[in-house]
């Protein structure tokens, strides 16, 4: 029943990918704040207002772009699974009470399998795939390379 909600056939292969996101003891001024997690594409994510992507996050009827919204608190570490979609880029949002300039970062395709975003006091001040993605663009010495 799930599956066939998602548009997805029976047996069909389904590639997910994790987001570790560390929350500073201070972030979000010491209070619980919400990420929110999107398929978009990068014009829409540059012109998304904050406004618009809280009213999307809480809406009666959920945005159909939207893969997860979940709840973060200061100083506490939380996985994330969200199933990747298709071609499109992943936008990562946290509504902070008082965003700084950075409350959102994309995360462009072609999409690795994990990433970490460290939320600070009101930004969002870092993300990195992981270290096997990082270092498989590393070329190969003396014949050795990571795969």
């Amino acid at each position: 029943m799930g599956c066939a909600f998602l548009g997805l056939k029976s047996g069909a292969k389904v590639d997910y990918i994790t987001l570790d996101i560390a929350a500073d003891a201070l972030a979000n001024e010491e209070r619980l704040a919400y990420v929110v997690i999107r398929r978009v594409n990068k014009m829409e994510f540059l012109i998304d207002q904050y406004e618009t992507i809280s009213d999307m996050a809480f809406a009666r009827k959920p945005n159909e772009s939207i893969l997860a919204v979940k709840m973060i608190l200061p100083g506490q570490k939380q996985q994330i699974k969200v199933i990747k979609p298709g071609k499109e880029d992943i936008g990562v949002y946290v509504l902070f009470t008082n965003p700084g300039e950075n409350w959102k970062v994309i995360l462009e395709g072609p999409l690795k399998k994990e990433y970490r975003i460290n939320v600070k006091k009101n930004e969002v001040e870092e993300v990195q795939g992981n270290l096997l993605d990082l270092l498989s663009g590393i070329p190969a010495v003396n014949g050795l390379s990571i795969t």
